[in-house]
């Protein structure tokens, strides 16, 4: 009896603090508390001294450096960020520092520490070095604070930073990185203008037909000295008379398919054909001889 009425009294009360309206800034045990940005300060001093006098900005919960703060290989810059209330905590705290020409694939990134309401960032040229190399020159700094409790992530652009890597043992600026493939601009090649050769003089037409005729003469000397030669046309009588006819036509059909083929057949086209009249002329050539030699003993 009595343990069932200490029961329903604390799930009474239970009910009673779950349907209360809480003034706010109020937090209920267990639950997060939203934060609020209320002030950034930074600081540029010596690097490795805390403690060293240097240079401060007030700007607020939302403003940005008048001009680029220079930071050296021998100062450091300690971004000071205070969240209301003290006992939030965020999730994400990031400085990003993402370099203006090279845009987003050559930044820095730095994680905050935080205690007792406040966000720390310390930056210096040897960690920015870590990740982008002797990469120097202006850099966009952005502060990033996020949590799950918070309604938008909050953001604040602070302005430029001009970074300065350690010197080369002359004296000279550090040299930056060679870009990287996927840092290389993309844009349309330069349009070039092809110049075609002027073609060579040739001689008139008529010189060349000229000439062309002049290399038919020794065939035509050759048909008209062709008895005088010794050649027997009387053997070619019969059976032999077809097959001289064939022999002879075969070999002319390859040298007139040569010439087409120079003038205008494709070599494809022109194998088929060579192959086939090679084969009638040796056959028709065999048959031709083999009558002579028949003929021959016969007489």
């Amino acid at each position: 009896g009595a343990m069932a009425r200490r029961l329903a009294l604390g799930l009474a009360l239970a009910c009673v603090v779950l349907q209360a309206d809480w003034p706010s800034g109020v937090a209920v045990a267990g639950a997060a508390a939203d934060g609020q940005i209320t002030q950034v300060t930074a600081r540029l001093a010596r690097a490795g001294d805390g403690t060293a006098p240097g240079k401060e900005w007030s700007l607020g919960s939302q403003g940005r450096f008048e001009e680029a703060v220079a930071l050296t290989h021998t100062s450091e810059l300690t971004v000071e960020v205070e969240v209301q209330p003290k006992e939030f905590v965020a999730a994400q705290k990031l400085f990003v520092l993402t370099h203006s020409e090279r845009g987003k694939l050559s930044a820095a990134k730095f994680a905050g520490s935080q205690k007792e309401g406040k966000i720390v960032f310390k930056v210096t040229s040897a960690e920015i070095k870590q990740q982008v190399g002797t990469l120097g020159g202006d850099f966009d700094a952005e502060l990033v604070i996020a949590d799950a409790s918070m309604a938008n992530p909050w953001k604040n652009d602070l302005g430029k930073i001009s970074v300065q890597h350690t010197p080369k043992q002359n004296g000279d600026a550090a040299a930056d990185p060679p870009l990287l493939y996927h840092e290389i601009p993309e844009s349309p090649r330069p349009d070039f203008g092809h110049i075609m050769r002027e073609p060579e003089k040739r001689p008139p037409r008529i010189t060349s037909m000229a000439f062309t005729m002049a290399t038919f003469c020794p065939l035509g000397l050759l048909i008209l000295r062709l008895s005088s030669l010794g050649v027997n046309f009387k053997r070619m009588t019969g059976g032999i008379f077809v097959d001289a006819v064939l022999f002879h036509s075969s070999v002319a059909s390859i040298l007139g398919l040569l010439v087409y083929y120079w003038l205008a057949l494709p070599l494809l086209k022109m194998l088929p054909i060579f192959g086939a009249l090679s084969a009638a002329a040796s056959l028709f050539g065999f048959r031709l001889l083999s009558g002579l030699a028949n003929k021959d003993k016969k007489a």
